[in-house]
């Protein structure tokens, strides 16, 4: 005989928070991203490295810090 259980995970608030907080950091990361395109008026990828090396790299590194563990 097989017994079969459904089981609903109940996620934590700051595991129901954690997808809305990255794409808050994403959508941040891309206007940075626009506004630096448009003032350099660089627009291909290669182009767009150096200058912003060091902004997306910050809130890279604090999206890392914000992810919740596994």
């Amino acid at each position: 005989m097989k017994f079969v259980v459904q089981v609903q995970p109940f996620p934590t608030p700051a595991q129901e928070a954690a997808p809305a907080d990255a794409l808050r950091l994403c959508n941040e990361a891309a206007g940075i991203v626009s506004g630096v395109a448009w003032e350099t008026q660089a627009f291909r990828n290669y182009d767009l490295r150096r200058p912003l090396a060091q902004p997306i790299a910050f809130r890279s590194d604090a999206a890392q810090r914000h992810r919740s563990p596994r």
